[in-house]
């Protein structure tokens, strides 16, 4: 297998794998990417007034983290390291989602910017 055959099979697979669900404007999708706990991780895109994405995790690493036996909402260590991830990484924190403002640049290298973020607020659990 040369690395154009193995980039083709890749492609292939994630454009199979990778589900959308909405319309034009706001869409869900669900990505072969996986949380910890198995689940797909699963982000909702909404383009802006000014051409810009509106990236979101749904509410789900607050729900996760909770279920997982985490609260945020307590003083601790996992809770300091939170703050500082979502700080590190750009997101925006509104309490219960996490989300990112990108430009209509690089739209798939910011997704995979927020996911990767994901994951390393998710591996606190």
């Amino acid at each position: 297998m040369e690395c154009e055959e193995l980039k083709s099979t890749i492609v292939n697979w994630f454009g199979n794998e990778l589900e959308c669900h909405g319309g034009a404007d706001s869409f869900t999708a669900v990505l072969p990417l996986l949380k910890p706990n198995g689940d797909s991780i699963e982000i909702g895109i909404s383009v802006l007034a000014d051409r810009s994405w509106r990236i979101s995790d749904l509410g789900y690493t607050h729900e996760t983290l909770y279920l997982g036996g985490i609260n945020l909402d307590e003083e601790s260590d996992r809770s300091d390291q939170f703050e500082r991830l979502v700080t590190n990484h750009g997101l925006t924190d509104q309490g219960s989602e996490l989300s990112r403002i990108v430009s209509d640049g690089d739209l798939s290298g910011d997704l995979f910017d927020f996911v990767s973020a994901l994951q390393s607020l998710l591996s606190l659990q």
